[in-house]
């Protein structure tokens, strides 16, 4: 928690922001992925999906290279307009580095090929 204090709110708010958008980014660009965020505000969730590949077996993939996301299924959540999938989250931190996100994006890449 002095951490924090000693960083600043701002701070924090302003890096985890710039992380989720670098990643949101990122997925877009990413053949067969959608991200799923609707809100004009978002903040340092990123909810996407792939639809050749399920969110569960991402997870477990994502797990073996040392990356935690979750999976939430569509039914606990109004993103209705994807009723064949469930979907990834990946919850970013401000002391999460570019390489973790990039290692993410990549592994993510390497999967869908």
């Amino acid at each position: 928690m002095d951490y924090a204090c000693r960083l600043g709110i701002e701070a924090i708010e302003s890096r985890v922001r710039e992380l989720a958008e670098k990643l949101r980014s990122e997925l877009r660009d990413i053949p067969d992925v959608r991200v799923l965020e609707q809100s004009t505000d978002c903040c340092g969730i990123v909810t996407f999906c792939c639809h050749s590949l399920e969110a569960q077996k991402l997870k477990q993939g994502l797990f073996a290279a040392g990356i935690n996301t979750s999976v939430i299924k569509n039914v606990n959540t109004r993103l209705q307009d994807e009723p064949e999938c469930d979907f990834n989250r990946a919850s970013l931190h401000y002391y999460n580095s570019d390489a973790e996100l990039d290692k993410l994006l990549e592994t993510l890449k390497a999967m869908l090929r």
